[in-house]
């Protein structure tokens, strides 16, 4: 059995530094606890919500991918997930995913990309990104297989929501194809 650790941390939009320093703290101080995985919330390198910083100050995002390496770089004997906006590099895509990196003995293993977007109150995401279309693959730690949603990801359960679903797929009934022992929701 996994140790895991939830990190729920009060980050500061756009402050990548202060950010950074808080994630890179929480992972240190699960080494310390002997964690297997630590959990952070979606977005928590540049902060949500972060309203129009990443559109009007690119070097917002330049400075959590540069920061993102140095997370990755206190990762040994630990598993991080931790969530950014990632550029799409498309010119017929939205700016960026909401992405959570798979982060492992210095490096970066695999990025999950958030699939729905809410649209709705103080919800904008469709605005900055792009929905991904693929079924994320798997985590495996010491045999425990993990599943990994973004947040809204999972909330199209049709047998909860009945007639309300807003969205036309469900994550995750996808990802329990795959066959996870555990489900993780950043």
């Amino acid at each position: 059995m996994n140790r895991l650790v939830l990190a729920q941390i009060d980050t500061i939009a756009g402050n990548i530094k202060y950010n950074a320093e808080k994630i890179i703290n929480c992972i240190n101080k699960a080494k310390e606890n002997n964690a297997d995985l630590i959990i952070f919330p979606e977005l928590v390198l540049v902060g949500y919500p972060f309203g129009d910083i990443i559109m009007r100050h690119k070097v917002v995002i330049e400075q959590q991918l540069a920061a993102l390496e140095e997370i990755a770089s206190n990762t040994q004997n630990i598993t991080a997930l931790i969530g950014f906006a990632e550029p799409t590099n498309a010119a017929d895509k939205k700016p960026f995913y909401n992405s959570v990196a798979v982060v492992q003995n210095g490096k970066i293993i695999n990025i999950i990309r958030k699939r729905l977007l809410p649209n709705y109150g103080e919800f904008n995401d469709y605005r900055y990104f792009e929905p991904s279309k693929e079924v994320s693959e798997l985590l495996e730690i010491n045999g425990e297989k993990y599943g990994i949603l973004i947040c809204e990801d999972s909330f199209n359960d049709k047998s909860f929501f009945k007639d309300e679903c807003i969205y036309n797929v469900d994550p995750v009934a996808e990802l329990m194809k795959k066959h996870p022992t555990t489900l993780i929701n950043c």
